[in-house]
C-alpha cells in the first residue's frame, strides 16, 4: 500500500492525508480477465492502476465490445465518482493480472476540499480523460480508418520518445482495432495499406521507415507534445510534426 501511494500523482498530499488513504482503501489483485466493476453497477470508489492494465467497455446486444480507454500502469479511472455519486459509466476488466487500489469516493471528496493542489490534480486526470473521450468521438465522426489507425501509431511514436524508428503497440491488435471503432478485418486492410507506404507491424513491433512517416495525421493536440517538434517546419495549419515530414508519409 505505502509503496502505491509513492506514485508521482500522490505527491501533493499530506504525510496524514496519505495515511488517511493507506487506511481506508483497499488494495485488490485482480487475475487477467477479471472484472473489477460492471457496467451501471454503483461507482464507490475511485480506482488507481499501481500495475498491469484496465479495459474500460461497453457491449452491444450482440456481445461486441466497443472499447472505450485501456487504462494503463500508474494512471486513475472513474476519478468523477469523487465529485458526485455515479453508476459506472463502462464495465472495468483487466487486461493483465494487475494491482489495484481502491480509495473510497468519500475519503477523496474529504481529502480534496482540505487539498486544494490535490483537487486540482484530479479535475486535470478527470478533464484528459474527458478530452480522451471527445477526440474519441470526433475521430470516429470525421477520420477514416487509415487516418485512426496511422493517428495511433503517431501517438505511440511520440509516447516512446519519437526518435527511433521501432517501437511496439502497447496491447493486442484486437484491442486496437476495437479502441479505434473498428472490425478486425478493416484493422487487416489498413494495415496492409500502410505496409504499401513502408510501415511495417509485424505482431506488436513497429518499423517506420523514417521518423516522419507518419507526419501527415498530426493536429495541434500531439504537435507540440513531439521532440521533432520545429516552430518554422511544423506550422499547425500543415498538420506537420518536423523538417523529415517532407518525405513520403500517410495522409
Amino acid at each position: 500500500m505505502q509503496d502505491m501511494i509513492k506514485f508521482p500523482c500522490f505527491s501533493d498530499l499530506t504525510p496524514e492525508q496519505q495515511q488517511q488513504v493507506a487506511t481506508l482503501s483497499s488494495l485488490k489483485h485482480f487475475t487477467s480477465g477479471q472484472e473489477i466493476i460492471g457496467f451501471g453497477e454503483e461507482a464507490a470508489y475511485m480506482y488507481f492502476v499501481g500495475e498491469g492494465q484496465v479495459k474500460l467497455y461497453r457491449a452491444d446486444e450482440k456481445g461486441q465490445d466497443a472499447v472505450l480507454r485501456v487504462v494503463p500502469k500508474g494512471d486513475w479511472f472513474f476519478e468523477l465518482s469523487a465529485f458526485f455519486p455515479m453508476n459506472a459509466p463502462a464495465a472495468a476488466v483487466t487486461l493483465r493480472d494487475a494491482d489495484i487500489l481502491m480509495i473510497p469516493s468519500g475519503t477523496m471528496r474529504d481529502i480534496m476540499c482540505h487539498n486544494e493542489n490535490f483537487a486540482q490534480r484530479i479535475l486535470g486526470h478527470a478533464a484528459e480523460h474527458f478530452q480522451i473521450l471527445t477526440n474519441k468521438v470526433m475521430d470516429m465522426t470525421l477520420k477514416t480508418p487509415l487516418q485512426r489507425v496511422s493517428y495511433f501509431l503517431l501517438q505511440e511514436f511520440i509516447r516512446h520518445g519519437g526518435k527511433n524508428k521501432e517501437f511496439t503497440l502497447p496491447y493486442k491488435k484486437s484491442l486496437i482495432a476495437s479502441e479505434l471503432g473498428m472490425t478486425a478485418e478493416t484493422f487487416s486492410r489498413v494495415l496492409m495499406r500502410l505496409k504499401e507506404t513502408g510501415i511495417e507491424i509485424e505482431r506488436n513491433k513497429v518499423t517506420l521507415p523514417h521518423t516522419g512517416a507518419l507526419c501527415g495525421v498530426c493536429d495541434p493536440a500531439l504537435m507540440h507534445q513531439c521532440p521533432n517538434f520545429d516552430p518554422v517546419h511544423c506550422p499547425a495549419q500543415e498538420a506537420c510534426l518536423s523538417a523529415s515530414c517532407r518525405k513520403t508519409r500517410v495522409s
